[in-house]
């Protein structure tokens, strides 16, 4: 599966948020 930058940078945004609201840091992002 190949993502965009735009994609990427969505995805580590939307976790970001997560980790910052409390959510355990589970998931790695590969690439």
């Amino acid at each position: 599966m190949k993502l965009t930058r735009f994609e990427k940078a969505k995805i580590i945004g939307s976790r970001s948020l997560q980790i910052s609201m409390g959510a355990p840091v589970l998931i790695k992002l590969a690439g």
